[in-house]
């Protein structure tokens, strides 16, 4: 499944975490996302599998948008067919 991230931004309480992002992930690609601790990794993740609401901008898999805020569509997390594995866990 290729994913494809269009000027996804993210702030919390006023602060801009995630700047406008664009990204394409090819299918069968391998990509890690590489970065000092709180910057944007997780959220970026979060935002990818639906766990969280971007601010602005798309998020698409394959050729089903997934996310835009602009045309109000949000397909919940357990719809879009993602799996996501945490580092650290609480049972």
């Amino acid at each position: 499944m290729k994913i494809r991230l269009n000027d996804i931004e993210k702030s919390f309480a006023g602060k801009q975490v995630i700047r406008p992002v664009s990204i394409t992930i090819e299918s069968g690609s391998f990509t890690t996302l590489l970065g000092p601790s709180g910057c944007g990794k997780t959220t970026l993740l979060r935002m990818i599998a639906g766990l969280e609401r971007p601010d602005a901008g798309e998020i698409w898999f394959d050729e089903t948008c997934v996310f835009s805020k602009k045309e109000g569509i949000d397909l919940p997390p357990e719809k879009r067919g993602l799996g996501f594995v945490f580092q650290d866990f609480a049972l």
